[in-house]
């Protein structure tokens, strides 16, 4: 899954039912091997659904969720999250006049890709958002 910074990451699984072990919750959202916890802006890091409210690139990873019950735990297929830059247009590791040159060919012939601030539309609003996150370096 690539998603632009800024949005959210929103990953869900259908785990199966599994009760508590003591004081461990019977779900924990891992990334990268390591345990995720709730707060600031991850949010249900021991539910069955995490949410990442304004993915930053240093969100990019491999998550996965790892369900308890008594007698054993069942391990989620892992989920690959890149977060890239908008402002990145090319994704070539910079941010660059060639970013500007390429969000304006995709913007003005339409190209979905052009469609940078998410709204499902390609407008003036993507313009400003592409700039704002250019100017910023991201």
């Amino acid at each position: 899954m690539s998603i632009a910074a800024g949005n959210p990451i929103v990953l869900s699984m259908n785990a199966p039912s599994a009760s508590q072990v003591g004081n461990q919750a019977p779900y924990q959202w891992q990334r990268n091997g390591f345990n995720l916890i709730n707060g600031g802006r991850v949010f249900g890091a021991r539910t069955f659904s995490l949410t990442i409210s304004s993915a930053e690139p240093s969100d990019s990873g491999v998550y996965r969720l790892i369900a308890r019950n008594a007698c054993s735990q069942t391990i989620s297929d892992e989920y690959e999250v890149i977060v890239y830059c908008p402002a990145d247009f090319n994704r070539d590791g910079g941010i660059d006049g060639s970013d500007v040159s390429e969000f304006f060919f995709a913007w003005e012939s339409g190209d979905l890709s052009g469609d940078v601030n998410a709204d499902g539309g390609i407008d003036g609003l993507d313009v400003d958002y592409f700039f704002s996150r250019w100017e910023n370096g991201c």
